[in-house]
């Protein structure tokens, strides 16, 4: 007795692979054989070609000796032409026969096709899991050598950390300082300009001597103020390099913990898909049970509600909760709440137009599920109320239903 897809489906022995490059390796072979039936079916399909145009040509033979005979009143021609009709007759048997194993033979391979997907499809899956696998293992070996660096910055930080205090201190302090200097010279300026101006304005040599005397001692007093100036502001560049370093010391500890956030964040999130997943698989198993087939709602009104179901529910819940709101609005002046009733009315009907849409696209796919499973399942009534209850199983139908459909395009 055959099994039905879905049998086929839960009952397939999936090899397990510890690889990638197993996993690859798996890969090519399967599309390998893919080729190859695919070559094998162009073959035979172009030999059911020749061997349908021969029987085109028996057929023809057959329809003219069929009307010679008609034709003739003479019995001897007649028992002639029966028996070369007979001849013709025998050879479109063979004819017939040919191409029926022929036609047996695509039969066959599109049932081995048919697993060939199957077996890819679970390649595919052990594939994700290995990729996913492998880059959970390479984030976890990250996150041992940032778990290493962090300690270290946070080694070096800690005492720095406590002088960042002293350091703001001593950089205002300084900056205070060079502000004081700054002043000072400004000072000196003016008064280095003054004197310039009663030397040039003298013309006595006495008064031009004591004020070119005075200049001289306020250029001496100018340069130690520069020269004070220019060392504080040294002293200040290193105690900004102090900052910036201790700066840094904190920005990398800030990126190497959000880092660290970012990847537990990744490998959380893979760990609740492939919880989801694991899941989803016990509760798939749980629905294979032994339940009689006449128990099991069959219908395919009854499948197709299992798509429309839901939607219906949701618009109903939407359209109360804007009546809800509705009533909980503070009274409005009467043209104001027409305008708000239109308004309403609009959405409901926008959004039950894309509801609608959404709908239609579901149900489409499932009457073309449907319909590969009554073409292709030696156990259609099984599948047909699996593809309701696995969501997954569903999904694989769906793929090949697609498939084949762009094949027979």
């Amino acid at each position: 007795k055959k099994m039905s897809l879905y049998s086929k489906y839960l009952k397939e022995e999936e090899e397990e692979f510890n690889s990638l490059e197993e996993v690859a390796q798996k890969k090519r072979e399967l599309e390998e054989k893919k080729d190859l039936l695919s070559q094998k079916k162009s073959t035979i399909v172009a030999s059911i070609k020749r061997i349908e145009k021969e029987e085109e040509e028996i057929e023809n033979r057959e329809l003219s000796l069929e009307k010679r005979e008609e034709k003739t009143q003479d019995s001897q021609e007649k028992k002639s032409i029966a028996q070369e009709r007979r001849e013709v007759e025998d050879k479109r048997r063979e004819i017939e026969e040919k191409r029926w194993q022929e036609e047996d033979k695509v039969k066959g391979i599109e049932e081995e096709r048919q697993k060939l997907e199957i077996e890819y499809q679970k390649i595919l899956n052990r594939e994700e899991d290995l990729s996913s696998k492998a880059e959970k293992e390479e984030l976890m070996k990250e996150r041992e050598v940032l778990e290493d660096d962090l300690k270290q910055v946070r080694k070096v930080k800690e005492p720095l950390q406590k002088d960042l205090s002293s350091i703001n201190q001593r950089k205002e302090g300084i900056e205070k300082e060079i502000q004081s200097v700054d002043n000072k010279i400004q000072s000196i300026k003016k008064d280095e300009a003054s004197i310039q101006e009663r030397e040039r304005s003298s013309d006595d040599s006495e008064e031009r001597k004591k004020a070119e005397t005075e200049r001289r001692e306020i250029e001496d007093k100018r340069r130690s103020a520069e020269e004070e100036k220019w060392q504080k502001e040294d002293e200040l560049e290193k105690v900004i390099q102090e900052e910036e370093e201790i700066n840094r010391i904190i920005e990398r500890e800030k990126r190497i913990s959000d880092r660290i956030k970012k990847i537990d964040s990744i490998v959380k999130g893979k760990k609740d898909a492939s919880e989801e997943d694991v899941a989803q698989e016990e509760k798939d198993d749980s629905s294979h049970d032994d339940t009689p087939l006449d128990e099991k709602e069959t219908k395919d009104d009854d499948l197709e509600s299992w798509f429309s179901e839901p939607k219906e529910k949701e618009e109903a819940k939407q359209k109360d909760e804007i009546k809800k709101e509705d009533k909980e609005e503070p009274p409005k002046e009467e043209s104001e709440k027409d305008e708000v009733i239109e308004e309403v009315e609009q959405e409901e009907g926008k959004e039950a137009k894309d509801d609608s849409s959404v709908e239609q696209e579901e149900i489409n796919e499932f009457d073309m599920v449907a319909q590969y499973v009554k073409n292709n399942s030696p156990s259609p009534d099984l599948d047909l109320v699996k593809i309701k209850d696995n969501q997954d199983f569903f999904n694989f139908m769906l793929k090949l239903a697609k498939e084949e459909k762009e094949k027979n395009k």
